[in-house]
């Protein structure tokens, strides 16, 4: 009898330890948008994102709402417009912040930028996403944007940390907001411009600030009548930057992800995201680096706690791999973006970091591009972002393309598999992971500046100047220009202002037979 008792006990147990992950692909019926933010109400998972409508003359922005169960099974999914909307997110890229949040167990919070009204949208939904109540926070002057950095639910208040400004002209707000959104007590954070990032420390009952500004990093701790408690400067250089994620721990510390920057003001500035950790006076204990190659698209979703005692960090790194295809006969490498994920400790330890690139394939110009993320309750953590997926073929001896775009989420088990993809299981045990990562041996001999240009650039060829033959290709590996070099120039200036924009790649194929590169981006 005994036997068979522990026999059962066995199978209850296998049955409860049981942890199921998924990767599912939703079709919101849309051609193109960006799914954002993620929260758990009870046993469903509701999401929030901005997607374009480009059936409507002229196209317009619609904020989707999307929820599925804990399998991943997509439940409903709704949109909800402005006929005047154009939305942001963030002021600082591709980075979203967390702009969802639950108020009840009936009912959640988002939060979105109209920048065409220079306002703010406070939207509170139900579970089944039918719009209950609307709240707008209007700029202080009418050409301002107000810009969220964080939302939070916090003694039964709503509370937005904002900036409000435009041309270096910012002040940084906290608007704390009633559950029936009738009612907002909006006050100035004292001694910060522009916020980068905001936290509540609930062991000391404070508010935490950061603001970055002529290269200090500014740390303003407050009651929670914002009255100031502490300033705090970190006089670090452009290399290690404070950015938008702040997450107190229980030993009086913090997690904070942070910049490495290269480059400089002449050939512009890429970025490679860590983790850190600082004590209570905000010096640093430990960093690891999310991975990948430096890059403008780099992002941090956020930091959370998982349910077992660790925490999770989620976003996306740049890549350099191979042209497998041999796609591009200029290139013999592609950039593209994936996703990191890792769950490490409070004392730096990483317990697994994983990176997907989905569905983009290793040989085209494609973007694995982060969402949200909120942690489950048997120590995994879901993850939602988007692929878009450049398909390239040759039809006739003409490369043609053709984009297609997919919205998912991936629920990531304790130990860092999910089923149907790889498994990262292997622990990390180094504390200090910050090593600058590894650069093609021809980086350095070329530049190319302004970086990003509007059109007009200048290649500087080094010590790699010499006889050849200089061409620019797109992301397409089309040659869009090129030119005869007698090795003796110097600040080869090319105009691109009729490019489209994007990444362009240029060689210098030498008479020696070498052929060093360069990249830069053109934003028109």
């Amino acid at each position: 009898m005994r036997l068979i008792l522990t026999f059962f006990s066995v199978i209850i147990f296998s049955t409860l330890s049981a942890q199921e992950s998924f990767l599912k692909y939703y079709d919101f019926k849309s051609e193109y948008g960006n799914v954002n933010g993620l929260c758990k109400i009870d046993d469903e998972i509701i999401g929030t994102g901005i997607f374009w409508d480009t059936f409507s003359l002229p196209p317009k922005q619609n904020i989707i709402l999307f929820k599925s169960n804990m399998d991943g099974e997509l439940i409903n999914y709704k949109y909800f417009n402005d006929s005047d909307a154009f939305y942001l997110i963030s002021l600082y890229g591709v980075l979203y912040i967390p702009n969802i949040v639950p108020i009840s167990d009936q009912s959640f919070v988002t939060v979105y930028t109209n920048s065409l009204e220079k306002e703010l949208e406070i939207l509170m939904f139900d579970v089944q996403l039918n719009l209950i109540n609307k709240k707008i926070i209007y700029s202080e002057q009418d050409y301002k944007n107000v810009i969220p950095i964080n939302l939070m639910y916090w003694n039964n208040k709503i509370v937005v940390a904002g900036v409000e400004g435009k041309s270096g002209d910012y002040i940084s707000y906290l608007y704390k907001i009633n559950n029936d959104l009738n009612s907002i007590d909006k006050e100035v954070i004292p001694n910060i411009e522009q916020l980068r990032s905001f936290e509540y420390n609930s062991k000391r009952n404070e508010f935490v600030f950061s603001h970055r500004d002529n290269g200090k990093d500014r740390i303003v701790l407050t009651d929670t009548a914002l009255n100031q408690m502490n300033l705090i400067e970190q006089n670090i250089s452009m290399k290690e930057v404070i950015f938008d994620n702040i997450l107190s721990t229980g030993d009086n510390k913090f997690l904070l992800s942070n910049s490495d920057v290269f480059g400089n003001d002449v050939s512009g500035y890429i970025f490679s995201k860590n983790i850190s950790h600082f004590d209570q006076d905000f010096n640093k204990v430990w960093t690891f680096s999310m991975g990948g190659l430096p890059d403008m698209m780099t992002a941090v979703v956020n930091i959370v706690p998982s349910s077992d005692g660790a925490y999770f960090a989620y976003g996306q790194v740049g890549a350099r791999v191979a042209d497998i295809r041999n796609i591009y006969p200029s290139l013999d490498s592609i950039d593209i973006m994936m996703l990191s994920t890792v769950k490490f400790k409070d004392d730096g330890r990483i317990l697994w970091q994983r990176f997907d690139t989905l569905e983009i394939g290793y040989y085209n110009v494609s973007y694995a591009k982060s969402g949200g993320m909120v942690a489950a309750g048997d120590g995994g953590l879901y993850v939602s972002g988007d692929v878009t997926w450049y398909d390239t073929i040759r039809v006739d001896g003409i490369l043609k393309r053709r984009t297609d775009y997919k919205h998912f989420l991936m629920k990531i088990d304790s130990n860092g598999c999910v089923d149907g993809l790889h498994c990262n299981v292997e622990p990390k045990t180094e504390t200090v992971l910050s090593v600058q990562p590894s650069f093609p041996s021809d980086a350095g001999k070329m530049t190319v500046y302004p970086n990003p240009s509007t059109g007009i650039v200048t290649v500087d060829a080094g010590t790699a100047a010499t006889k050849g033959i200089l061409t620019v290709y797109n992301v397409l590996g089309e040659a869009v220009t090129a030119r005869s070099l007698a090795g003796d120039e110097q600040g080869i200036q090319l105009d691109l202002s009729g490019q489209p924009s994007g990444r362009y790649y240029i060689t210098i194929r030498q008479d020696d037979g070498k052929t060093p590169r360069a990249s830069f981006i053109l934003v028109k």
